[in-house]
């Protein structure tokens, strides 16, 4: 309340609350319908990160982590056979889970497609195609809620998935590319949004649209990427004895070894993931 120059506030979509009559109408002259606004949090109500495993050629199997219950690991819902699920991501304003293909599904089945996923039983709804051939990694921006996907061999586009026609959803190319980027991550501002490529780390300024290089020493294969409240990024391996989940530090370009991470799974192959909850 001392921040006497502070122009603009926008508190949507948070768990926040507050009694205190003096904060209460300086909120409301900030942000009028701040409440109305927030997003509401029961009393006990249990925070899960959301992953996914490649079982086989394109066999799929969603998983949760429960940080609240000693990094608790259970599949969810049945194996989608088939469906080649390479990308994942959660919607930061309606929390809901969405999903992408590649470009080895079984016959019948769609490339480059969106699902919603089912956060209680794992089941998948089609969204749209995104006209792609393999969308390999995917991230919701935290601003302004537009869904930015990396097409292998094509670059990176943005998807407006409320423009639907005929089933095929609106998308922009922001950066041909032909590279194989397996995992992109927002950080928390929505400045830079970072790519994995082999053992490279990159890094595309929104306000520029420059890329370079942050990293050369990220550890190889890395397919699922986030990023946490830390402004670490969180990371799994394809296809590796490491089963672990782990984390890294942009700024010294190391691996963080600090508690919770690693944590351990019994998955081998780790193709997206989405972890929105506070480090416990």
């Amino acid at each position: 309340m001392n921040l006497t120059h502070l122009e603009t506030l926008r508190l949507d979509s948070n768990h926040l609350t507050a009694t205190d009559p003096a904060l209460l109408n300086w909120l409301n002259r900030k942000q009028s319908g701040w409440v109305t606004s927030q997003t509401p949090c029961s009393e006990g109500e249990t925070c899960l990160v959301y992953a996914l495993h490649d079982g086989g050629r394109n066999n799929s199997q969603l998983l949760t982590i429960n940080p609240d219950n000693g990094f608790e690991v259970n599949a969810l819902g049945d194996i989608h056979t088939g469906y080649d699920i390479e990308g994942m991501d959660i919607h930061p304003q309606t929390e809901e889970l969405y999903v992408s293909s590649g470009d080895d599904p079984a016959d019948g089945l769609a490339h480059g497609y969106l699902y919603k996923a089912n956060k209680n039983n794992g089941t998948l709804t089609p969204v749209c195609s995104t006209g792609l051939g393999e969308v390999s990694a995917m991230s919701f921006h935290p601003q302004t809620y537009q869904l930015w996907v990396w097409a292998d061999g094509e670059g990176l586009f943005t998807i407006d998935i409320n423009q639907i026609d005929n089933g095929v959803c609106e998308k922009t190319e922001i950066l041909s590319y032909p590279a194989k980027v397996e995992g992109l991550a927002w950080d928390n501002d929505g400045q830079v949004l970072y790519g994995s490529e082999g053992t490279a780390l990159y890094r595309y300024f929104s306000n520029t649209g420059i890329v370079e290089k942050a990293c050369d020493n990220f550890p190889s294969e890395v397919e699922a990427l986030d990023m946490l409240a830390d402004d670490s990024l969180l990371f799994a391996l394809h296809q590796a004895s490491d089963t672990s989940i782990h984390s890294f530090d942009i700024e010294t370009c190391a691996v963080k070894n600090s508690v919770p991470l690693p944590v351990e799974t019994p998955y081998t192959d780790i193709e997206g993931m989405s972890w929105n909850c506070p480090i416990r």
